[in-house]
């Protein structure tokens, strides 16, 4: 079709001197004029796939250069260098040392998505940490942790991930920790499977997933041996627990929740040396890579209600229940939500991957922000 009609009403009043008579004069001003539109564009051109194939390079690799900006300002969408060890710049306001529950920065204004956007927009659902290439992340019928070892593996100091896909989304973060600090890093995670003891239901399955209670006890029986320095636990809250038989959201057993996900905590506080858990990030209502894409003049179109993407009761039982079990608790909402509306892009950042899933690269830039409040486990 566009083919036809771009002959139809484009070419052939060209070629047969609508547009530009029969003169040669005017022909030839006609092919000069066309000449350098196209040089113009395809230079523009360039200089978009060039900044597009650098924000490509960010992906998977070293991300210290454009760490998210400690302090967003409310003027613009725009980026910040970090130091060469990934910390905010000099001067930068740093992060609370208790994150706050509720967002402490007024909206960002209307800016345009970042022409460098990293990971680029095209391949965001497939910024995934690389657990999930490697058969580390295990999949519904697995129930057997791999031997999945990064860092450094003679390491002295032994740390464990472990957890669902939002205990995943974390794998970038610790990786870059492990092989700065020298670290072994051990990655013990499986999709929709929670940690907390409890018999959870799975959609994709449509019954009780039974695999998930045999992964669990699995795991908890490799860390008894391995002894670690350090366990990370994180989990979704989109879970239903299976009650008589009947699949329940956890809404509405909370209880019964805080209890299972207390005997586990209580468990490996016996194991490691230091228990964390990571409450579960922020969630946006559309799909950011998707809704970016149509909004390429406003990024800021993308952006989520405070109030929608944050569950502070949910935030709030999480710590309690970490506290109880003599675990440490890391809010990670004021990394991704600073401002109200919470942002689909910090600096030149994708946040999201997905409606609920941070992209590997937004993680592994939130690797110093991490470490700082993380027990201190370097020899």
């Amino acid at each position: 079709l566009a083919a036809t009609a771009t002959q139809r009403w484009v070419e052939d009043p060209i070629r047969r001197g609508r547009f530009i008579g029969l003169k040669t004069r005017r022909s030839l001003a006609m092919a000069g004029a066309l000449s350098v539109a196209v040089v113009a564009m395809t230079a523009s051109l360039g200089c978009a796939a060039g900044a597009v194939s650098s924000g490509g390079a960010a992906v998977g690799g070293d991300v210290t250069s454009v760490a998210l900006p400690a302090d967003p300002t409310p003027t613009a969408i725009a980026s910040e260098t970090a130091g060469p060890d990934g910390s905010p710049p000099e001067g930068a306001t740093p992060l609370p040392a208790t994150p706050s529950p509720a967002a402490t920065l007024p909206p960002l204004a209307a800016a345009p998505v970042p022409a460098d956007l990293a990971p680029p927009l095209e391949i965001a659902a497939d910024d995934l940490p690389v657990i999930y290439a490697d058969d580390c992340h295990l999949d519904v019928p697995s129930v057997t942790p791999g031997d999945c070892v990064f860092g450094e593996a003679g390491s002295d100091v032994t740390v464990v991930l472990f957890g669902d896909s939002h205990a995943a989304q974390w794998f970038p973060t610790l990786e870059r920790l492990a092989t700065e600090r020298g670290w072994r890093l051990v990655s013990m995670t499986k999709s929709a499977c929670t940690t907390a003891d409890i018999d959870i239901w799975a959609d994709i399955v449509k019954r009780p997933y039974d695999e998930c209670s045999r992964w669990r006890d699995a795991a908890l029986e490799r860390m008894a041996a391995e002894r670690p320095d350090l366990v990370v636990v994180s989990d979704s809250r989109g879970y239903k627990a299976v009650v008589d038989g009947v699949a329940v959201p956890i809404a509405k057993v909370r209880d019964r929740w805080d209890a299972a996900l207390g005997r586990t905590l209580e468990r490996l506080a016996a194991l490691a040396r230091h228990v964390v858990v990571i409450g579960d990030t922020p969630r946006a209502q559309a799909d950011p890579p998707v809704c970016l894409s149509a909004n390429l003049d406003d990024a800021s179109a993308c952006s989520v209600p405070f109030a929608a993407a944050v569950n502070p009761g949910w935030t709030a039982g999480e710590a309690a229940v970490a506290s109880g079990a003599g675990a440490a608790f890391i809010d990670p909402t004021p990394w991704v939500c600073r401002t109200d509306p919470c942002p689909a892009v910090i600096g030149r950042l994708l946040v999201f991957r997905d409606q609920h899933h941070l992209t590997a690269t937004y993680a592994r830039a939130l690797a110093e922000r991490l470490y700082a409040r993380l027990p201190q486990i370097d020899p």
